[in-house]
């Protein structure tokens, strides 16, 4: 089996050494094939300069970028659409949630999951460096919100970390329409319309800071798309 992990980055320059040295050190020790998968997108930085530099000297590491901003979601399907391992695993360049969550992922996959969801908000997540207090607020009101609009028992939909057979995203790409912060969303909305099992799965995690995103800018974003995919699944 070979996975590919897909780090979708804008600008992340700074936190992008970190992320690749403790993937490399985790990832040869493990029994499958991988590759790592930068996703540059839209970088100002110099984002592209460190990933090309890792990828001069370790075979594994990729980087795909487009020149203009397509969001996170458009990001991590840039990247989706060159991998070439069985498995996606999507996870956030600040690694708020470590490599060795990947093993437990897998783990649910190869149980006959289609999707998996990494979660903050179940009773065996360890969260070990909290939020600020409005993120939390935000992050569970909206958590909220999608389960009472879209009827899907996902606790916490926007956690940095998935997994997913490729050929599951391969078979819904083409309906997945939202490009930002909400892609999420999107694919947990379509791949349950269309019948795949989405595992919601208990992480590690710790809140990290340096995000090149403003949480107000993010906010307003996730609802306007969030209002659109309801309005688009209420009509279907």
């Amino acid at each position: 089996m070979k996975i590919s992990i897909i780090l979708p980055a804008y600008n992340e320059e700074s936190r992008l050494p970190h992320c690749l040295d403790a993937l490399l050190s985790y990832l040869p020790s493990q029994d499958f094939d991988y590759e790592v998968i930068v996703s540059a997108d839209g970088c100002t930085d110099g984002t592209e300069r460190v990933a090309a530099e890792y990828a001069a000297s370790d075979p594994h590491v990729r980087i795909v970028s487009f020149p203009e901003r397509l969001g996170k979601g458009g990001g991590i399907l840039n990247a989706a659409r060159s991998a070439s391992g069985d498995v996606l695993i999507i996870t956030d360049v600040d690694l708020a949630t470590p490599p060795e969550m990947i093993e437990p992922a897998l783990a649910e996959l190869q149980k006959g999951a289609d999707i998996v969801y990494g979660s903050r908000n179940l009773p065996d997540s360890k969260i070990l460096v909290q939020p600020p207090f409005h993120r939390k607020i935000l992050g569970k009101a909206f958590n909220l919100l999608f389960r009472l609009l879209f009827g899907i028992d996902l606790h916490d939909t926007q956690c940095g970390f998935k997994a997913i057979r490729r050929g599951v995203l391969e078979a819904l790409i083409d309906d997945l329409s939202v490009m930002g912060f909400a892609f999420d969303v999107d694919l947990a909305v379509k791949a349950v319309r269309h019948g795949y099992r989405i595992v919601e799965m208990p992480v590690t995690w710790s809140h990290v800071e340096g995000s090149t995103v403003r949480a107000s800018k993010q906010v307003l974003e996730m609802g306007k798309d969030l209002l659109k995919l309801w309005f688009e699944d209420w009509r279907s």
